[in-house]
């Protein structure tokens, strides 16, 4: 969806807060999705949150490396 918006002239000064939009909508999705584990009274095992937040900070760490791939080639031309 990035490397459409980013080939498009008109949304390509809007990519980053539309990057930003998407990530506050996954927080929120990711927030309904665990509602019932986050918000308990009892804790979770270190194991478990860990398990929880390593796909979370795996994948926006790769979507930041692409969003600001697909930024530094547009910004290039």
């Amino acid at each position: 969806m990035f490397a459409y918006l980013a080939f498009n002239d008109i949304l390509t000064a809007q990519l980053g807060i539309i990057y930003l939009v998407t990530l506050a909508l996954k927080l929120i999705f990711f927030t309904i999705i665990f509602k019932a584990v986050i918000f308990s009274e009892t804790s979770l095992p270190r194991v478990d949150r860990i398990a929880m937040l390593i796909p979370m900070l795996l994948f926006l760490t790769i979507e930041v490396l692409f969003i600001s791939k697909i930024l530094n080639k547009t910004l290039v031309k």
